[in-house]
Order: C-alpha cells, then structure tokens, then sequence
C-alpha cells in the first residue's frame, strides 16, 4: 500500500485571492505532493511567476513552491503501488505542458462542452491532479464534470470519499467542536 499527497494551498499572489473567489474555495491550487527517497518535490501546473522566476507549465517544483497565505494542507489517499507508479508516471508524462490561460474563464461560463478539462496540450492546477488519478485509475467509477471544469474545491470534493475522518477533520473550517455526521 502507498499514500498519494495531494497538497491544498492559497498563495499570497492577488491571483490566488481571484481564483479563490472564483472557485468559492479556501484554496486556489493544488499539486501531488511527492516525498521519496528518489524525488522531493510538488508535481503540478501553474501560471508564469516572474517574481520567482517560475516559467509556468507543469513542473516538478520545490516545496514550498512559493509563499502562502496559510500553511497548506494535505489530503491523504490510500492506494496501491501500481496506481502510485501511474499517477507519478502520468504526471510526469505532462513536464513541460503548459498552463491552460483559459481555464478561469472557462470558470466563469455555465455552458457545458465550452472547453475540454481533459485536453493534454495545456493544464490548470486542479484539472491536472484528477485527470492524472482518473487515468491511473485511482477513481471506481467514471468522472463526470456537468460544466467541463474541475476547480480546486471540486477536486477536493472528488477525494473526499478516499480521504480517513481524522484527514478530513484537518481540512474543516468549521468550528472542530461540530462532529462529522455519517450515514
């Protein structure tokens, strides 16, 4: 058995606050946090930072990639070694695509099929995650995404299912004294 990391952040770029509110979400990225004994880093896509002389495109960057307004946070995912070998193969299959400048607006329409989250040549944070474990096949049944995006707070909805109650409590914004209802 492996765990995938799959880091939440908000960065204090003004950027970061847009998609935020865009996405109605504590979060304005994410990335596949990767911690072994070969590599160390976080395996994601955004935009161009001059400030930090950061490209942009999907990339394997050093963690922390940049400052943050809070500290990030992880959900954990159980899986097994083959889908962790997928994932990592997947996502590393995609170095060097480049951030998908359209997808905020693709945020903003509510027609379906506007735009593919799927399309390889080009990438937004969150698309990227949940296209790389859709395909290792870490989900038990087909995505479907009714508007053809995926945000940041939809990918976390996505995981929510796979992640244990004490890593979901971590990501509660919520008063911590209210208990997870089940059933």
């Amino acid at each position: 058995m492996a765990e995938l990391l799959i880091q939440y952040s908000r960065g204090t770029a003004f950027s970061s606050d847009i998609i935020c509110r865009l996405c109605h979400s504590d979060y304005s990225h994410c990335d596949i946090r990767i911690e072994s004994a070969l590599e160390r880093g976080l395996l994601g896509v955004s935009g161009e930072d001059h400030k930090l002389g950061d490209i942009g495109g999907v990339r394997l960057r050093p963690i922390p990639a940049w400052e943050y307004r809070n500290p990030p946070k992880i959900a954990r995912l159980p899986v097994s070694a083959h889908v962790y070998d997928s994932v990592m193969e997947i996502g590393h299959a995609q170095l060097g695509k480049p951030f998908d400048n359209g997808a905020l607006w693709g945020f903003l329409s509510d027609t379906p099929g506007d735009r593919d989250w799927r399309d390889t040549a080009s990438w937004f944070c969150s698309e990227f995650v949940i296209y790389c474990l859709e395909q290792a096949g870490f989900f038990p049944y087909q995505l479907i995404a009714a508007k053809n995006r995926i945000t940041p707070a939809d990918s976390l909805h996505l995981l929510n299912p796979f992640m244990s109650p004490e890593n979901i409590e971590e990501f509660r914004p919520w008063p911590k004294t209210l208990p997870i209802q089940s059933g």
